[in-house]
């Protein structure tokens, strides 16, 4: 029993797979994979599997998937749609793309298909931050008038960044905004050394430097001057003079980083100032003060060094009078009172006196002199004294003589006296 139903099984399947080639016709291409022309024709598709690769509109892909168009009439290569017809509210139609075992599209493209104007044919352009991220976040966004938004998505120029597109291009490729300024650029390159000038409304145009605010004048003293405001509109030289190297105020040849030609001075305070008339500062391990003549003849007056203070020329304190008979004289004049806890005067010294050669005038000669000249000899004269002053070397020499003229006196009267008194005891 079990045998005769094998053999009639068998006839069954015979019969089937007779009936069915019977029914299906066509052939294939090798690699492509077949598709039915009609209910009962086999004939290629559009795929073509060349390996583990499948390749549509291409025999030769490279990728695990590889479409191509080959037409030259305009035609998308993939299309994604969707079939809930036109109408208002039209969904969205996206393409996403995946990591490796990721639930969620890191990056997608979105086309509007929304009734509103605005937004109809709109591609609209998605990136993931990180992997938390539970769907992409729109980065740009291209309005079906062309219109490209990075960071908006009511880009309202050609080109606009900023969530209220704060930064614009328009379709020419002009800048019209700039940090949410509106901004109209001039039209052509300006020429060398000219600047943008904004008009306060945000037109700029190419114009000079002395054309900025209005300001008109020049510089007629010549190249390398600093121009200064001569007014509230208009421009002069000024009296700085820049040769590239060095700067120079009153003089064109300026021979130091900074040459100042005549009077300088410092302000520090109502109270306190530095004033250098005709003066130069040099430092050579102390500091030097060298003054200039008006025939440019330099000297040093003054030296001030960690230990000491020189004093080459004359030095008046109080006094502007350093005249002896009518000529200059005098190092140091001084009109007031000096103080000190001890004077040294170098001067010649009066010991000559006890020279055995030395003539000491007798007492009548000096009484002669006295009623004569009314002052001691080699003493000078009350008039003197008022007109010249008081020699404080000569004075003390002076007096130190007749001290020891007196002592010789005293001597020789003792000697007399002596020998008086000797005579008497006889």
């Amino acid at each position: 029993m079990k045998r005769k139903i094998l053999i009639v099984t068998a006839i069954f399947t015979l019969f089937g797979f007779y009936n069915l080639k019977a029914q299906i016709t066509g052939s294939g291409t090798t690699n492509y994979i077949p598709v039915f022309t009609n209910t009962t024709v086999i004939g290629n598709s559009a795929l073509y599997q060349s390996g583990s690769n499948i390749g549509i509109g291409t025999t030769s892909p490279a990728n695990l998937l590889d479409v191509q168009q080959s037409s030259t009439t305009e035609a998308s290569v993939l299309k994604i749609g969707n079939s809930n017809g036109a109408g208002a509210n039209q969904t969205s139609v996206s393409l996403g793309f995946y990591h490796f075992n990721s639930t969620y599209p890191s990056a997608k493209i979105v086309e509007q298909e929304e009734d509103n104007a605005d937004y109809r044919g709109s591609l609209q352009f998605y990136t993931r931050g990180t992997d938390s991220d539970v769907s992409p976040t729109e980065r740009m966004r291209i309005l079906s008038g062309g219109n490209i938004g990075i960071g908006t998505t009511s880009p309202t120029s050609l080109f606009s960044v900023g969530s209220s597109s704060q930064f614009q291009v328009n379709s020419s490729g002009n800048i019209v905004k700039v940090n949410n300024i509106t901004t109209s650029f001039p039209s052509s390159q300006g020429a060398a050394s000219t600047v943008l000038k904004n008009d306060g409304s945000g037109n700029l145009s190419w114009v000079t430097l002395t054309s900025l605010s209005g300001i008109t004048g020049s510089c007629s003293s010549g190249a390398n001057y600093l121009p200064k405001m001569s007014s509230t509109s208009a421009i002069t030289c000024s009296q700085i003079y820049d040769n590239g190297t060095s700067i120079g105020i009153g003089t064109t040849s300026p021979t130091d980083k900074l040459h100042v030609y005549g009077a300088f001075g410092i302000h520090m305070a109502t109270d306190k100032n530095l004033h250098i008339n005709g003066w130069d500062i040099n430092s050579n391990g102390a500091m030097c003060i060298m003054a200039v003549n008006d025939a440019n003849d330099a000297s040093i007056p003054l030296n001030i060094s960690a230990s000491s203070v020189y004093f080459h020329s004359i030095v008046g304190i109080g006094t502007v009078n350093f005249n002896k008979n009518g000529t200059p004289y005098y190092k140091l004049a001084v009109c007031g009172p000096i103080k000190a806890t001890e004077v040294v005067v170098e001067t010649g010294w009066c010991d000559f006196v006890f020279d055995k050669d030395y003539k000491l005038k007798s007492l009548t000669e000096v009484e002669k002199y006295i009623s004569e000249n009314k002052h001691l000899p080699d003493v000078p004269s009350a008039a003197d004294v008022a007109k010249n002053g008081v020699s404080l070397g000569q004075s003390d020499s002076v007096l130190l003589q007749k001290v020891e003229e007196l002592t010789l006196y005293i001597i020789a009267l003792n000697k007399r006296i002596e020998t008086l008194e000797a005579n008497q005891k006889n």
